[in-house]
Formats: structure tokens, sequence, C-alpha cells
């Protein structure tokens, strides 16, 4: 024993044998060094005030039938002019919306005094995937139109800012 009552270390053990090389992984999609697929719109200050159809449209391109798109929107959304109105800002796929649930995001303005008093400009995000059964160029789009059952409002996209469309291809998800 030293000084402070611990034991002295012991001699080390002899080094083992090298085990057997393991088996090399896969390449690609289900290896490390997978290549992502993925592509971003962006178009600056677009200030477009229409209030119904495609605002902005980017096509990607699918390697496979079995996987899904991942889309994000990031943008200045705008509803003004109003009192209990609504915008819808979506996605479609070569002119459809995704099925059995939608990839979309709404501005909604419950009341005011005055309705111009409600005309904020704001960042906003959505995001979501959909199945898409092909390869090839898909056409992924960013529209508009209004909220089904309420009244409408002034819908405008982009002022003086970027929007962007972010498309990746991934994997199905786990069961």
């Amino acid at each position: 024993m030293d000084e402070t009552g611990d034991g002295v270390d012991g001699i080390d053990g002899r080094d083992g044998q090298n085990g057997k090389d393991g088996v090399n992984g896969l390449n690609g999609r289900n290896g490390v060094d997978a290549v992502r697929n993925w592509k971003e719109c962006a178009w600056n200050n677009i200030d477009d005030r229409r209030q119904s159809g495609v605002i902005k449209e980017c096509s990607f391109k699918k390697n496979s039938k079995e996987t899904y798109l991942k889309v994000q929107v990031t943008g200045n959304l705008r509803n003004y002019n109003c009192a209990g109105c609504c915008k819808r800002w979506f996605i479609t796929f070569n002119g459809g919306e995704c099925s059995p649930v939608p990839i979309d995001g709404i501005v909604f303005i419950s009341h005011a005094v005055v309705p111009s008093q409600h005309d904020l400009h704001q960042v906003r995000t959505f995001s979501g995937h959909c199945q898409i059964n092909r390869t090839g160029t898909v056409k992924v789009a960013l529209s508009i139109g209004d909220c089904a059952g309420l009244k409408a409002g002034d819908g405008m996209t982009g002022w003086k800012s970027s929007t962007r469309i972010y498309v990746e291809e991934i994997e199905a998800p786990q069961k």
C-alpha cells in the first residue's frame, strides 16, 4: 500500500489477438455515406397580392417511387383588412394536394374595432410529408386560397422578404 492507504497499480495484462475484420457496410441510402436529395427554391420580395392560385413553383427530381417528399415553406404571409376572415396557403404536387392530410397553413383574424389595424406582416413556416408514388419531375407549388366556410380577407405573400420552398426526398416512415 502507498501512503494514502490505496493499493498499488498492478501489472498490465498481455494483449489479446486481433479479431477478424467486419463486413463492409452498404453504400448509398442505407449507409452512412448516403447522399441526400434536396432542393431549395427561393425568391426575394415577391410581394404577391393574388388571392387564389399558384404563388410560386419549384420543380424537383424524385428518384424513387417508394419515398416521400418533405416540404417546408417559409415566408411573409399576411391577411389584412377584415374581421372574422381567413386565408390559406397550401402545397400542391403536380397540381393536387396531399391526401388524406394536406400540407397547409392559415392566417385568421378574429375581430377588430377597425379591421385595418390588423396589418401584421409576419414570417411564418409550415411543413409536412407526402407520399408521391412516382419518379421524375414533381412540380411542388405554393398556392393561396380561402379557408372553407369562413370569410375571405386580403392575402399577401412575400412582402419585402424572402420566400422559400424546401423539398427533400426521404425514406418511408416507420409503421
